[in-house]
């Protein structure tokens, strides 16, 4: 991918890709976000947010006059490094009744609860690092940001609902606006106290299986890949446990070993011997979040 420059330096390539949100209950505020190119169909990083206090309208249309644009968040912004695949996901989403409130994303997804201020703050609310081991409510590839009303019988005042949908489905938060927010770039263990929770009880879940496997020597066992949702086992029951993320493809059991596989993802075939051991528990503080979930990578001819 295409290194960012330094904030407000210019930049060595077009945009690939743009998201613009317009607040509905104050249309003269718009916010509009690009990304840069990449390396390859997924597109590259953060290339900057904007925003205008001057979008278009009837009168200002009838003149032809410019709109002005600031710079909320550069190129090189502390709070969006790492951020990457913007010309495949890229979301941007301004509460209808709060033109101050927004919500973007790419590979994560971050929040603003003073966006109309000359110098807006961000909080990162979702961590794709911490798909699949410890939350598979969040997720890499984000591709809508929507603010809807809060919980049924919530007092006067309460923040709204924060929905996004992503490659593995939709989730929302209530806690998003008081929530502590993840670290950028890598969430390592313990999670922050109080940190951002995601849902997907009134979500939909949504993937696409491409195969389903099962054990010649235990029945119960089988195992299905999904698209963007990684390999997936079970060895009866309705407990299912993940053997690798990514997207997701084929797996194969040693026909003398339940708990003996291959299972592939886009980019090797791996080997998973006795998956339990990728749940290792209580992991040192300082673990990084993603710690034990890929197993050993097949290099014989396969890589």
């Amino acid at each position: 991918a295409v290194a960012p420059p330094g904030p407000g330096a210019p930049l060595p390539t077009w945009p690939a890709r743009g998201k613009i949100a317009i607040c509905s209950g104050t249309p003269t505020v718009a916010y509009v976000r690009f990304a840069f190119q990449g390396g390859d169909q997924n597109g590259g990083g953060h290339a900057g947010l904007f925003r205008t206090h001057a979008a278009p309208h009837d009168a200002q249309a009838a003149t032809g006059s410019a709109i002005q644009w600031d710079t909320i968040a550069a190129a090189g912004h502390a709070d969006f490094q790492g951020e990457f695949v913007g010309g495949y996901a890229l979301a941007l989403g301004v509460n209808p009744a709060n033109a101050a409130d927004i919500a973007t994303a790419m590979s994560n997804v971050q929040v603003s609860r003073n966006a109309t201020a000359a110098a807006p703050t961000f909080k990162r609310v979702m961590a794709q690092e911490l798909f699949p081991v410890l939350d598979d409510a969040q997720h890499a590839d984000n591709h809508a940001t929507v603010f809807g009303p809060p919980p049924v019988g919530s007092p006067a005042g309460t923040p709204p609902t924060l929905w996004v949908a992503h490659d593995g489905g939709i989730v929302f938060s209530d806690d998003w606006p008081s929530g502590a927010g993840y670290p950028n770039s890598v969430t390592f263990l313990p999670l922050p106290d109080g940190a951002v929770s995601w849902r997907k009880s009134y979500g939909i879940t949504g993937s696409q299986m491409y195969s389903l496997s099962q054990s010649p020597l235990l029945p119960t066992a089988f195992g299905c890949g999904f698209q963007d949702n990684g390999v997936l086992m079970t060895a009866g029951g309705s407990t299912w446990r993940y053997l690798i993320s990514g997207d997701g493809g084929f797996l194969e059991y040693d026909p003398d070993d339940p708990y003996k596989l291959l299972a592939t993802w886009q980019r090797e075939v791996d080997e998973v011997v006795f998956p339990g051991r990728l749940e290792g528990a209580f992991p040192p503080p300082g673990t990084s979040a993603g710690s034990g979930l890929w197993p050993r990578f097949l290099a014989q001819g396969f890589l």
